[in-house]
């Protein structure tokens, strides 16, 4: 396909509305935050630390996503006529999408209610048009550079909908955590989006981010204010139809790779949550205390220098991607390697361990066992201290048996006495 009939030009657009659709964004992001706060203080919608699994220890409103709704509304709003037939559609969903997370900051919804304003968010976003319809075939076999999915595009891209407002969800568990990670992800979508003269997805990106720093002043350590459902499935839903309406529409470029490294992150957390959730026979969907998030507290990292690590990570995911859209793909493996390398020397240095015993540590960090060794001298201590059990339970039945035979030989002298 003819790259002219597969991008809009900025011909039509000039690039200073794209920093206008920012800073529209990032302005009522700001202004509206206290806004969310407060409304959310008058409904009830509090996030109270009843469980160890939250890190905070006071109660924080939440609810901060309806700000960043607001902002985004307001900012693509501006621009609607370059954004296609699909834009409506695609904030109608949004709209449910918030709605549902309402409901849930309120009433902390069950599971499968929160399903189900994501699957109806996600099949309005695809019945307006927002489809990914053609991947990259990375079948090595096939002569077809591209696979065109028909039918299956619809449950696909509803899938890949639900999976990103579920991954950013699970990652909104530090103050400005979620907030700061969309805003990378987002302005990495607004780079390439740029470079490739894809003047919607500029629009929708750069008002995502706008919308996002605007909020994250509230929401840093110590956040006045949380995203809440509303806010993290918000994002999730963004960062997935803009990339279906831009990275995925421009398969004559883009491999399918690119958006799934710019969101990496999001997606390798709720992967491994759910692995592990299965192999250990929980829910995918159980809640618990180790998130990556909480693996860096454990390692004894401070709120701030979590969430600074997170960031890092995020920032090499889009410079990688952004290297393989320039066609740098050297560059970016150069970089990836780079990273592993510092990455598993900061873990040898952090643990003080060898690298076979970091691997093993890893390997049980998988299953949700923190620290091996500590795992086999509990595992240790507790037998020894049911054989220490199983010999008392023996020497008080001696003892007893002995004074039970001491009462019997009494008796039996005092009735020799008698006679």
């Amino acid at each position: 396909m003819d790259n002219t009939t597969v991008y809009v030009t900025f011909t039509s657009l000039p690039f200073g509305w794209v920093l206008a659709a920012f800073a529209i964004a990032a302005v009522m992001g700001f202004f509206a935050s206290p806004f969310a706060r407060k409304l959310a203080i008058l409904i009830g919608a509090i996030d109270v630390p009843r469980d160890d699994r939250r890190v905070h220890k006071k109660p924080i409103p939440r609810m901060g996503g309806l700000a960043i709704f607001i902002a985004f509304a307001t900012a693509t709003m501006c621009f609607y006529p370059y954004l296609g037939s699909a834009y409506f559609g695609f904030l109608g969903g949004g709209a449910v999408i918030v709605a549902g997370g309402i409901l849930d900051d309120k009433f902390n919804l069950r599971p499968l209610q929160k399903f189900s304003f994501q699957l109806v968010a996600a099949g309005i976003a695809v019945a307006s048009g927002v489809r990914i319809d053609v991947l990259n075939n990375i079948l090595v076999f096939s002569t077809k550079e591209y696979l065109s999915l028909g039918w299956l595009s619809i449950p696909i891209t509803m899938g890949w909908i639900i999976l990103l407002i579920n991954a950013v969800n699970l990652i909104d568990g530090l103050d400005g955590l979620a907030a700061g990670v969309a805003s990378i992800s987002s302005l990495t979508l607004l780079i390439i989006a740029v470079l490739l003269n894809d003047a919607p997805s500029a629009i929708l990106t750069a008002a995502l981010t706008g919308a996002c720093l605007g909020f994250l002043p509230y929401n840093f350590n110590p956040a006045r204010i949380f995203m809440g459902e509303t806010g993290a499935a918000f994002v999730g839903y963004v960062l997935a139809c803009s990339s279906v309406m831009g990275l995925f529409k421009m398969y004559a470029v883009v491999s399918v790779a690119v958006p799934l490294i710019i969101l990496g992150l999001p997606i390798f957390e709720i992967i491994f949550s759910a692995a592990r959730r299965i192999l250990k026979g929980q829910s995918p969907v159980h809640a618990d205390k180790k998130h990556i998030h909480h693996r860096l507290l454990a390692l004894g990292l401070s709120q701030k220098q979590s969430v600074a690590l997170i960031y890092g990570i995020c920032v090499i995911l889009g410079a990688v991607a952004v290297l393989f859209v320039l066609g740098q793909e050297r560059w970016a493996l150069l970089l990836i390697t780079l990273t592993a390398v510092i990455g598993i020397a900061f873990a040898l240095k952090r643990v003080n361990a060898t690298p076979l015993a970091l691997y093993r540590k890893i390997k049980w960090w998988i299953i949700g066992i923190r620290d091996p060794e500590a795992a086999e001298a509990a595992a240790q201590e507790q037998a020894e201290a049911e054989e220490a059990a199983d010999a008392a339970e023996a020497d008080s039945v001696g003892a007893a048996v002995q004074e039970e035979d001491k009462k019997e030989e009494h008796e039996h002298t005092e009735e020799n006495h008698e006679r």
